[in-house]
């Protein structure tokens, strides 16, 4: 429940209830994000760099640590400067329990014309939470600023709070959080949902990772310019891409203007980069303009990159998955790339193209279940519109959704992963899990 009044100096209420962690234990499904999702869908996209943005100050937000009953309601006055002076400013109150390291949004509003605002929230009915206040980038280029503080709930545990704690499932093991990523494909033409994408990823600090169709219908320079670069320009410091094939309706010439040569070439359009204690190899599937086969020039190139020292973790992203439950799939010309991959022991696939979501347990070359095999994510809710699946469920699919658009968020640690699938829409299905590499 959310309401906004306004009486004199603007005042926020949200009443945020108890949340389930989204990145909680391995094989975990859920289905709804409720309000959170509802607010985070109509934020602002910040269109500056961080080196152009402007001074911005958050007074009044209590920060101390506090010890509370359930359902109390917290309230703070805050006055929000930016370059020194009090100008309206959206702000968002986002919570996280601890053990957790998703962020959700609890609500949203802006200041008055003084930069002033009066914050209300009412506190979980048990956990230990992380209450923050932030004020993000605008469009006119001034600064994100928030600031954070702990509530810790004091309670008599009732009968069915005690049966839930402990029906939870374990937490993921140590090395398992890390570096965050953002992973999605397939973003769209213009007009398309691509924005509501784009705010989500406003609010994952890391590397965005992207399995190919940029820019519909044909990834042309003018296509990047304003279907594209409109929504996600503002990551493009941060973010790996590879090719798809509506890149390749213009022979990518498009896509390697737009990036340049930090992702290969148009003669050799593959590259490898670290992020965080992870390798990742950011191969093309576009298969008849630049081989995928044994004895091709990529798969040499990446025999020969696999041949040497390897961190514990390694992915491979290309565009068309191996694996599939949609219509039109499996991709089968990949097989020689994911038969490298998995005899280097490497741990995931994340590809596009099909515009839905699913993921799969780790499989062997053949498809079958395999605790030493390559698990594969397909993440094509960048912002086209999406797709049905096709009547046959592919040995190995776990999850598939198609009732949201949709970024992947990823932790990438020393010696595993965790993985939290978040829409845009509050009904959305959500995905969550760990695991660990090999």
């Amino acid at each position: 429940m959310q309401h906004w009044r306004s009486m004199g100096r603007r005042t926020f209420s949200a009443a945020v209830g108890i949340a389930g962690a989204l990145v909680a234990a391995q094989l975990t499904v859920s289905a709804g994000v409720g309000a959170g999702a509802a607010a985070l869908a109509a934020a602002p996209i910040p269109t500056a760099a961080k080196a152009d943005l402007g001074k911005t100050t958050i007074s009044g937000w209590n920060t101390r640590d506090k010890t509370v009953s359930g359902g109390r309601m917290i309230r703070d006055r805050i006055a929000v400067k930016t370059d020194g002076r009090r100008l309206p400013r959206q702000v968002e109150v986002l919570r996280r329990e601890r053990g957790t390291s998703l962020w959700q949004i609890a609500g949203q509003t802006r200041t008055n014309d003084r930069g002033r605002l009066t914050v209300t929230f009412e506190t979980p009915a048990e956990g230990v939470w992380w209450f923050r206040v932030r004020v993000p980038a605008d469009a006119k280029g001034r600064q994100a600023k928030s600031a954070k503080r702990k509530i810790t709930i004091e309670y008599p545990e009732p009968e069915g709070i005690a049966l839930r704690k402990a029906n939870r499932a374990p937490r993921p093991p140590a090395g398992t959080a890390g570096t965050t990523v953002a992973v999605t494909a397939d973003i769209g033409d213009c007009g398309d949902d691509q924005f509501k994408t784009a705010q989500l990823i406003n609010w994952i600090d890391g590397p965005l990772i992207i399995p190919g169709d940029l820019a519909y219908p044909s990834g042309t320079p003018q296509e990047f310019a304003e279907c594209y670069d409109p929504f996600y320009g503002p990551f493009k410091p941060r973010t790996y891409p590879v090719p798809g094939n509506h890149e390749y309706n213009t022979a990518a010439f498009g896509y390697f203007d737009y990036f340049g040569t930090r992702v290969g070439s148009a003669e050799t359009p593959w590259y490898s980069v670290d992020i965080g204690s992870w390798r990742f190899y950011m191969l093309n599937s576009n298969c008849e303009e630049v081989g995928c086969e044994a004895d091709g020039e990529q798969h040499q190139w990446l025999a020969a990159q696999l041949a040497q020292p390897q961190p514990k973790c390694t992915a491979a992203v290309w565009h068309h998955p191996r694996w599939t439950s949609a219509r039109n799939g499996p991709h089968e010309e990949m097989a020689d790339l994911f038969q490298l991959l998995y005899d280097a022991g490497g741990d995931l696939v994340l590809s596009g193209h099909q515009h839905q979501y699913e993921r799969f347990v780790p499989l062997s070359p053949s498809g079958a279940e395999d605790p030493a095999g390559v698990r594969q994510f397909v993440v094509g809710t960048g912002g086209q519109r999406l797709r049905n699946f096709g009547a046959e469920v592919t040995p190995g699919s776990v999850i598939r959704t198609n009732d949201s658009p949709g970024v992947l968020r990823m932790e990438l640690g020393p010696a595993g992963y965790r993985w939290a699938f978040l829409p845009t829409e509050p009904l959305g299905t959500t995905d969550s899990g760990w695991d660990l590499c090999h």
